[in-house]
């Protein structure tokens, strides 16, 4: 049973992504995005949008979904997308969000991440929400370490700071 206010967490996850792309813009950045529950969706293909304020429009209609949590199909999705779609000299950075608890073993979760990371991707992952397992989320980042946002997720200075962490992440963190 999930608890919590998740669409809350869903409305402040797209905040603080159009954020990072926001700030990005002037960059060589492309962004793509992708849903995951019981399956992944990519809503943007990396090479949809260069425009950030696209990028942010077709986010903002982006439907919340609510079917489960499958971080493997998650990754997976991801690990094809920048396979198909990302520029092979580029550095790939893959951002994961998560509201609730990952359902699978801290050992899986290393062996998704060391998968991943052979492919070249850097993971950085961001804990939304009082029940996001940080246990997971360490083992699934990079760096071992997670994100976790401390103030209420409603306060637009909070999202700005979050944004701010996760480009420092993005732009310098090796």
């Amino acid at each position: 049973m999930r608890a919590g206010n998740f669409y809350a967490d869903f409305v402040y996850e797209k905040r603080t992504i159009s954020e990072i792309v926001n700030k990005s813009s002037a960059s060589n950045t492309i962004f793509g995005l992708l849903q995951y529950g019981n399956n992944a969706t990519v809503e943007i293909s990396l090479k949809e949008f260069t425009d950030s304020e696209k990028f942010n429009q077709k986010m903002n209609s982006m439907s919340w979904k609510t079917d489960g949590i499958n971080l493997k199909a998650g990754l997976e999705k991801a690990a094809e997308l920048f396979h198909k779609e990302g520029r092979p000299k580029a550095r790939k950075v893959l951002v994961v969000f998560t509201d609730a608890r990952v359902p699978d073993t801290v050992e899986n979760v290393i062996k998704y991440r060391e998968q991943l990371e052979k492919k070249g991707l850097k993971i950085i992952t961001i804990a939304v929400g009082d029940i996001a397992d940080d246990e997971h989320l360490i083992a699934l980042s990079s760096k071992n370490k997670t994100i976790k946002p401390k103030e209420s997720f409603g306060d637009l200075k909070k999202t700005e700071e979050l944004a701010g962490l996760v480009e420092d992440e993005i732009f310098t963190g090796r």
